[in-house]
């Protein structure tokens, strides 16, 4: 059939054949061509999305966040050197423009030797979120079996690189409440008893004032400075056992960490009530920021391996171990009441009460049970600052 058409002499016959050969090529051809570029331009699309997410959500500055874009553009779309890659970032935005030119193979034969491609993704920037970080870790002689202490200090530092990425983060500060039988801190004059003479440890305050956030405005009973144990804060201080308020000095909180050394008793209570204070807008350390700003996330957390043994203070005016575990608890409620999340860790802890007062202080799923004396502690600071970095990215949209 098709040797009748091409040998059939009529002009006009030929040259339909010829003409319809050529409109099944081109479109032959364009079907081919287009296709190719339908996904080529679908791929860089994507690519150009992915990068400018990646770029607004990091906590960098411009030119790191440039970088961060054309790594991930690149890792998504190829190595492909042909590619313009346009990033812009401003004060509200990052704005990525990707072009590129395919070359044709059959529309060539129309003459369409080349098509335009571009691809534009625009993601708004991420809020900056301010976050707050307390630890508040049992420096009690226990934490010597078996040198704990060495896994707490491991453990503690791996958890605020997470948070801080490994200190490059200036919008994450970290405190340090290291509790024992007493605490040692620098606190004001106006927040220490006028009938003792402060020696740079403390006891709680008398009740109901400790469980309260509330400080130096009611007397000497809202203030602290009392010591009843005849544990010495000279012990304290040779441990390197002193409060370390919210601070940027990354650097400057793990030195002082690795150098932290373990003493006697444990006051869980008034160690959460002093990690209260550090997180707080007000009271002796007034480095917390206001519970109202929208972007500040505030974290609490908590880490023992022993039961209550030192007494506190009640609101009916005797001291005991019961009191300051009712104290714990007010104290974990009034946190969580203002928004501050609230994790707990019992470390190579068997006694059921104690477990129990740890899982009641914490928030819903912010209870750790770390009973492998080995890998527990670091694998429990791990997962919570994998859930506190989750969070930050989750606010920062």
């Amino acid at each position: 059939m098709l040797s009748k058409f091409v040998n059939d002499h009529r002009g006009a016959v030929a040259m339909m054949f010829a003409f319809s050969l050529f409109i099944l090529m081109a479109v032959v051809g364009g079907a081919i061509d287009y296709a190719a570029v339908f996904a080529k331009r679908s791929k860089i699309q994507s690519a150009a999305d992915a990068a400018a997410l990646a770029a607004a959500t990091s906590e960098l500055n411009n030119n790191e966040k440039k970088e961060v874009a054309e790594t991930v553009f690149r890792a998504n779309f190829g190595d492909d050197p042909s590619v313009k890659l346009n990033i812009q970032i401003n004060a509200n935005e990052v704005d990525i423009t990707a072009s590129d030119v395919h070359k044709t193979t059959l529309l060539q034969a129309v003459g369409v030797r080349e098509v335009s491609l571009e691809a534009r993704a625009t993601v708004p920037l991420g809020k900056a979120v301010n976050v707050e970080v307390v630890l508040v870790l049992d420096y009690s002689d226990s934490m010597l079996d078996n040198s704990k202490y060495v896994r707490l200090r491991e453990g503690a530092e791996l958890l605020i690189d997470q948070v801080t990425k490994n200190g490059t983060n200036p919008n994450v500060r970290i405190g340090v409440v290291p509790f024992a039988a007493l605490v040692h801190a620098d606190l004001p004059s106006a927040y220490v008893r006028s009938d003792v003479t402060y020696s740079g440890c403390t006891q709680d305050r008398r009740g109901p004032y400790n469980q309260q956030e509330e400080a130096g405005q009611s007397g000497d009973p809202s203030k602290w400075g009392e010591v009843t144990s005849t544990h010495p804060c000279l012990a304290m201080q040779t441990a390197g056992l002193k409060v370390i308020p919210l601070s940027t000095n990354i650097a400057d909180v793990k030195s002082k960490v690795q150098a932290m050394q373990p003493y006697v008793w444990t006051h869980i209570a008034l160690g959460a009530e002093i990690g209260w204070q550090v997180l707080s807008p007000t009271g002796p350390f007034a480095t917390g920021a206001a519970y109202d700003e929208k972007t500040v996330y505030k974290v609490f957390v908590l880490m023992t391996d022993g039961m209550q043994t030192a007494p506190g203070w009640g609101a009916d005016g005797t001291q005991n171990v019961a009191n300051a575990e009712d104290n714990l608890q007010h104290i974990c409620s009034a946190m969580k009441s203002r928004k501050i999340d609230v994790f707990t860790i019992g470390y190579d802890l068997y006694d059921t009460h104690t477990l129990g007062l740890l899982q009641s202080c914490a928030k819903s799923g912010g209870f750790f049970d770390a009973k492998d004396i080995n890998g527990g502690l670091v694998t429990s600071f791990k997962a919570i600052g994998a859930e506190i970095r989750s969070a930050m990215i989750r606010l920062s949209k």
